[in-house]
């Protein structure tokens, strides 16, 4: 987006946000050397290890609302081996966009010339290694075709950003709604499996004294005393303020109240607490 041609990006310093590392072949050695150019201390990106992920924590945005669909493009990359196209994931994708299509809610995902957007990294990788600290040599026929590979991404980058600034906002609230939504029934999870298992507790308490009651061979005064029907209710106790606890095993305790046992979350990591619900384990 910074420079129209590869000739300026080599001559005036390429700029890259996040740091970058790879390895390339001497063309004529064939001898590995590692590319590395950009800032070097990024906590989501991996450099380190090729055989991991580049980007340890990739974002997916899997509760969009249905009205954002109009605003969705999609990115294709190492794209010169497929003459700058959708290659081998192109039908992978509109498997999962007919699937989507055809189930509820029925949301229909534009896949076409103005959705679809393919560019090359191999431009950019030649650039980053001739240029210092790296200083590696390529013949003039690769140059050239490198060259292309940048002014097709160029070409691409110029028609996504008319597209951009041609569609409507997505209204982020709706999605946020949803989200709200989602984290609420997720919350009601943990609760309403506990009056369950009350109910079903109950049920057992009041078939265990039934019995006891058939066989029971005393007075009636003494049947009297046995009609107490024990069972078990749940009491809500209002926090002061919010807290987080470990739900890990070593850090919870099974309590037996009543013959029934119930967990205790004996540790308490932060309290008090306003940090977001993210529905795992907290340790």
């Amino acid at each position: 987006m910074t420079y129209e041609t590869m000739d300026e990006a080599r001559d005036q310093q390429p700029i890259c946000l996040i740091p970058t590392a790879f390895t390339m072949s001497d063309t004529e050695t064939y001898d590995l050397k590692t590319i590395t150019f950009g800032p070097q201390e990024d906590p989501n990106e991996n450099i380190t290890d090729s055989t991991l992920s580049a980007t340890k924590y990739p974002r997916c945005y899997n509760h969009l609302n249905k009205s954002a669909v109009d605003n969705i493009l999609f990115l294709f990359t190492n794209t010169r081996s497929t003459q700058y196209a959708p290659g081998e994931s192109g039908p992978i994708l509109l498997n999962m966009l007919k699937q989507i299509r055809d189930n509820p809610l029925n949301v229909d995902i534009p896949y076409d010339k103005k959705t679809i957007y393919c560019f090359d990294n191999e431009s950019f990788r030649y650039l980053v290694a001739t240029v210092p600290p790296n200083n590696m040599q390529f013949s003039d026929d690769l140059t050239l075709e490198y060259k292309e590979s940048w002014a097709s991404s160029v070409r691409e980058c110029d028609r996504l950003l008319e597209r951009i600034v041609s569609l409507q906002p997505h209204k982020i609230l709706d999605t946020l709604s949803l989200n709200n939504a989602k984290h609420n029934i997720l919350l009601l999870i943990k609760p309403l499996a506990d009056i369950a298992k009350h109910i079903a507790d109950n049920q057992h308490q009041c078939e265990i004294h039934k019995r006891r009651v058939r066989e029971f061979t005393g007075t009636i005064e003494q049947l009297r005393e046995e009609m107490y029907v024990p069972s078990v209710d749940i009491k809500t106790v209002c926090l002061d303020k919010p807290k987080t606890v470990c739900t890990e095993g070593p850090c919870c305790e099974h309590v037996v109240v009543n013959g029934m046992s119930h967990v205790n979350y004996k540790s308490e990591c932060h309290s008090p607490c306003y940090i977001p619900y993210n529905g795992g384990k907290v340790k």
